[in-house]
């Protein structure tokens, strides 16, 4: 067990992720926010996030750019 929060940022491109592999994700954090890639273009990483996931397709620009 975590001595203390972990909160997590999805960001996934034009296809959503797995959901098999969200339970991981949220298994393993005490919060999940998810975003579309195309929220965040400009926009730097909140602050407050433990770590950051990035979900995409090899053909998903959108985050690779990121």
């Amino acid at each position: 067990m975590y001595d203390r929060g972990m909160k997590t940022l999805v960001v996934v491109g034009t296809r959503p992720m797995p959901a098999d592999v969200r339970e991981v994700v949220e298994r393993g954090s005490t919060s999940v926010i998810e975003k579309r890639s195309a929220e965040l273009r400009g926009e730097s990483v909140p602050t407050d996030v433990d770590r950051v996931v990035l979900w995409a397709d090899p053909s998903d620009y959108g985050v690779i750019d990121l």
